[in-house]
């Protein structure tokens, strides 16, 4: 019997070597692959996504989570359209401000909490979102997606009586 070369390592029932890792059940990853998670700095916050920079100093715009994003009001007006989920109405007045009603109860105003700061670090995930930065110079597609590790959520906001 002839024996294989040392340069040709044992598989099992003399299977090729493939790239299918069995251990993780996948694939691995291509070289193209490598910036699929990456920090940001937040520069400012807009209503579907958040304009940061790379560490290099790129501008690059982050989709907020989809339950944070937020309907831009129409061109000369302070309020969207009303946009109505599970029976509630929200109305939004800003980037991170929305009003809550539902027939029979009070309204509420709501933030977002913590809010987006500036010079913040975030982490995201690079995804096709399908928004497209109309205003932008070349109508770019945003494909990074914020992880939201601060645990960013819609809360009620604390009107101060005095």
């Amino acid at each position: 019997m002839a024996k294989r070369p040392a340069s040709i390592p044992a598989r099992p029932f003399n299977f090729p070597q493939t790239p299918y890792d069995p251990r993780f059940g996948r694939m691995p990853l291509s070289p193209y692959d490598i910036n699929l998670v990456r920090e940001f700095v937040v520069v400012s916050e807009d209503y579907e996504f958040i304009k940061c920079t790379t560490e290099c100093g790129t501008y690059v715009n982050v989709a907020k989570p989809f339950t944070l994003r937020s309907v831009e009001p129409d061109e000369g007006e302070t309020e969207s359209d009303t946009v109505t989920i599970n029976g509630i109405d929200y109305v939004y007045t800003s980037e991170n401000e929305r009003t809550a009603s539902k027939a029979g109860a009070y309204d509420e105003n709501q933030i977002i909490t913590p809010t987006y700061y500036e010079d913040e670090v975030i982490v995201a995930i690079r995804v096709h979102t399908g928004i497209v930065c109309h205003h932008e110079r070349n109508n770019s597609a945003v494909v990074w997606v914020d992880m939201n590790t601060a645990g960013r959520q819609w809360a009620v906001k604390i009107v101060e009586i005095t």
